[in-house]
């Protein structure tokens, strides 16, 4: 993994993709011509089976070899992440692949001990979680995530909003995260994030 991440880093998700779609098409060419040197294809039956068999080959090889190209590429983001906000939120934050696709997702908590309980599956931990964030459309290019995200499912005292979110990772175990927020009607608010994975904070 660490010899082809630097290979894909600096792609976006289409690069990484297109990088996939021909590494899978070596590797079936290679195979289909082994397997037809060894195949016995004198009647239509055997025939129409192989090209069958070769199709849904290409198909499985391509979608195997495209996820682990993504996982490799998005590898140093991927996963569970806590941070604290500089309006003094604590989120439980996952970026995940979904479809092919990067996802950002937050529980938002009052408190980083509510946050690590959340980690942690303690009970009730699911009923101090207050509001919830989504991500609309995610990037992922030379070392940097940017996204644009909503947040939904808010407690009463606080105002569902939208904004951007630009995530750039300082270690292993830490990014630092820069937002802005539009809440209707209200002037848009700026802050920073500061994230670390569950305990590993100051690491």
């Amino acid at each position: 993994m660490r010899y082809l991440h630097p290979l894909l880093r600096d792609r976006n998700i289409d690069g990484v993709r297109q990088a996939a779609l021909a590494t899978a098409a070596v590797i079936f060419s290679v195979l289909n011509v082994v397997v037809l040197q060894r195949t016995d294809l004198e009647d239509v039956r055997t025939k129409a089976a192989a090209v069958l068999i070769s199709a849904l080959s290409l198909a499985l090889i391509a979608a195997v070899v495209q996820r682990v190209f993504l996982l490799i590429w998005a590898h140093p983001v991927l996963g569970q992440w806590i941070y604290e906000s500089s309006s003094g939120n604590w989120g439980l934050a996952r970026l995940d692949l979904r479809g092919g696709e990067l996802t950002y997702s937050v529980q938002l908590y009052r408190t980083e001990e509510d946050a690590q309980a959340a980690v942690r599956g303690e009970p009730r931990f699911v009923s101090r979680c207050f509001a919830t964030v989504s991500s609309v459309g995610v990037t992922y290019e030379k070392g940097q995530v940017e996204l644009i995200y909503k947040i939904g499912q808010a407690h009463e005292d606080y105002a569902e909003r939208s904004g951007m979110l630009t995530l750039s990772p300082l270690s292993e175990w830490a990014m630092k995260g820069y937002w802005k927020s539009d809440i209707l009607g209200a002037e848009p608010s700026r802050g920073t994030l500061d994230m670390y994975r569950p305990n590993r904070r100051g690491a």
